[in-house]
């Protein structure tokens, strides 16, 4: 008898290690879809900041946060292609808000990335287009021409490769705001020099 009793109590254990196991997994598969989700939203809200205004000192501050945030987010579940966006935009928000040093720190950080992963595309010139701002924004005239000529010889390359294929959402979705933050980029480091 006890040895059907062991037999039973083992079987017992196995299926309650089996169910431990799976709600082991569902709860990773769902704190995998809560970082998405943050890293997401904390992105996107970022953005919602920086095309605001006159903004606070206060929000400022949430918008390094968010950026952060979001970054951090990836960093627990995102590809390296999410890890270097992430980056891009802390490099972007510290450069409109005129915080060289921290910038440039990021701008590093992209650099080693893009080196590791090697994008390509549109997110090969948005690596050169942060260069570009991080170098107006320190008034290196040298190095902003180099990441300068380099995002917007990637940039015309793709507007123009894909320009035949669907010419509207290319120009709608990617080619004027790049082209844009380029010539943005262009126009800070030019006023910066006059000043």
């Amino acid at each position: 008898m006890s040895k059907h009793i062991a037999i039973v109590l083992g079987m017992a254990l196995l299926l309650i290690g089996g169910l431990v196991a799976q709600n082991a997994d569902t709860k990773e598969l769902s704190m995998k879809d809560i970082h998405q989700q943050l890293a997401a939203d904390l992105f996107n809200q970022s953005w919602d900041l920086l095309m605001k205004q006159d903004r606070s000192p206060e929000e400022e501050n949430t918008l390094i946060n968010q950026a952060h945030a979001s970054l951090w987010h990836w960093r627990q579940i995102g590809q390296p292609i999410n890890i270097l966006r992430g980056e891009w935009m802390i490099c972007h928000v510290y450069t409109l808000l005129e915080h060289p040093e921290a910038a440039l720190y990021h701008a590093n950080n992209i650099l080693r990335l893009q080196d590791e992963i090697q994008p390509t595309d549109w997110d090969l010139a948005y690596c050169y287009e942060a260069l570009a701002r991080v170098m107006a924004l320190k008034q290196d005239q040298v190095e902003f021409e180099r990441w300068y000529a380099l995002a917007l010889g990637v940039a015309m390359a793709l507007f123009f490769g894909l320009y035949e294929r669907d010419w509207m959402a290319l120009t709608v979705f990617f080619g004027i705001p790049l082209l844009c933050a380029i010539l943005f980029t262009a126009s800070h480091f030019l006023a910066k020099k006059q000043a």
